[in-house]
C-alpha cells in the first residue's frame, strides 16, 4: 500500500513538473475575475492529472496538454477573454455570477452606476430640445451594452414584409441615480447612492493617483472632460468607462484651480475661462480641438461660471 502511495504522489509530482515545463500561462493582465479565473484553472489542473493518469505514451501526454491549454485558455481572464466574465458571460463559472447582477455583481452595479450618473448629467445639460435628450439616451445605451452581464433585448414588428427592430429603454427613476465623486486622490473615488445611503468604491484609472488634481471639468458629447490641473495644466482627457484617456489636443492656456469650465451648445462643446495667474483668456472645446474665443472684462480666479438668460455668465 505504502508503495502504492509512493508511486502516486511521484506521478502527481512528476505531471505538476511536466505542465510547468511545457505550458506557461499568461500572468501580466490583472483579473477582475481572480477567484473564478483560479476555480477554473484548478479544475484544468485536475482533468490533466486524471487524463494523464490513463496515459500510456507520450502521444497521450501530448493531448492531455493540448486539452489543458485549451482549458486554460477559455477560463475566465485567460487568452480567450483577457477581460473576465465580461468577454466570456457564457462560460459556466461566470454565468452565476450574473444571477441578480444588479445586487451581487459589484462590477456590473460600478458599470451601470457610472453610466446612469453620466445620463443623468447629459439629462440636466440639455436645454428643451428632444433631439439633446435622444442623443443622451444613445450615449447611456451604447455604454450600458460595454458592462458585464446586459443582454440586448429587442422587440420585433412585422410590417408588410419588413421587420423593424427597436429596443426598448426603461426610464430611470432618479431615486435611483448615483452619484461618481471623483477625487484628487483617485483612490479615494467612490459612488454614492442619491439618497446617501450606500456607497461603492470606485476604480478609476489614469496615468498617476493624482490625475485630476485642480482639473476642471465638464461634460461634451455626452462624456465628462477635465482640463488642465496639477500634472498639466494643458492637458484635456476624458473619462472612457473607468479610464482617464489623455487627448492630443491642447488646451491655449494654463488651466488650473483658478479655472472654471461649463458644457454650452446642447453639451457638445466646453467652455473653459481663467486661471491661478488671473488670465482673462477663454476657449473653448468642442470633442476634437480647442480655440481661443474671447476675453473676459475682468479677471475671476476664484469666480463661478454658469448660465444666466441662456449665455455664459461668471460672476465673483
Amino acid at each position: 500500500m505504502l508503495t502504492k502511495l509512493i508511486a502516486f504522489f511521484t506521478f502527481l509530482i512528476l505531471a505538476s513538473a511536466s505542465l510547468k515545463a511545457g505550458y506557461q500561462p499568461k500572468t501580466d493582465l490583472d483579473c477582475p475575475d481572480q477567484e473564478i479565473h483560479d476555480q477554473c484553472l484548478t479544475e484544468c489542473r485536475m482533468n490533466y492529472l486524471d487524463c494523464l493518469a490513463n496515459c500510456e505514451s507520450s502521444y497521450c501526454n501530448s493531448e492531455c496538454l493540448l486539452s489543458f491549454q485549451e482549458c486554460d485558455a477559455s477560463c475566465p481572464c485567460g487568452l480567450e477573454c483577457p477581460a473576465g466574465c465580461q468577454d466570456c458571460p457564457e462560460h459556466p463559472l461566470c454565468e452565476d455570477d450574473c444571477e441578480d447582477a444588479q445586487i451581487n455583481n459589484d462590477q456590473y452595479r460600478l458599470c451601470l452606476n457610472q453610466a446612469v450618473f453620466q445620463l443623468d448629467v447629459c439629462l440636466k445639460t440639455c436645454p428643451p430640445d428632444m433631439s439633446c435628450h435622444d442623443s443622451c439616451y444613445a450615449t447611456y445605451k451604447e455604454q450600458l451594452s460595454d458592462c458585464p452581464c446586459i443582454e440586448t433585448q429587442t422587440t420585433t414588428t412585422e410590417v408588410s414584409t419588413a421587420t423593424t427592430t427597436t429596443t426598448e429603454l426603461t426610464p430611470i427613476d432618479p431615486s435611483e441615480v448615483s452619484i461618481l465623486v471623483i477625487l484628487p486622490d483617485l483612490s479615494a473615488s467612490y459612488l454614492t447612492s442619491g439618497d446617501g445611503l450606500t456607497k461603492v468604491a470606485a476604480k478609476i484609472s489614469a496615468p498617476s493617483n493624482g490625475y485630476t488634481a485642480d482639473a476642471k471639468h465638464a461634460l461634451v458629447n455626452g462624456q465628462v472632460h477635465i482640463f488642465g490641473g496639477t500634472t498639466d495644466k494643458r492637458k484635456i482627457a476624458k473619462l472612457n468607462g473607468c479610464t482617464f484617456v489623455e487627448l492630443s489636443a491642447r488646451l491655449n492656456d494654463n488651466r488650473d484651480w483658478g479655472t472654471e469650465a461649463l458644457s454650452i451648445q446642447s453639451g457638445s462643446q466646453a467652455l473653459i475661462c481663467s486661471n491661478s495667474a488671473e488670465s482673462k483668456s477663454c476657449e473653448i472645446f468642442d470633442g476634437s480641438s480647442a480655440v481661443t474665443t474671447f476675453e473676459t472684462t475682468y479677471t475671476h480666479e476664484l469666480g463661478g461660471l454658469g448660465f444666466y438668460q441662456n449665455q455664459p455668465a461668471t460672476s465673483g
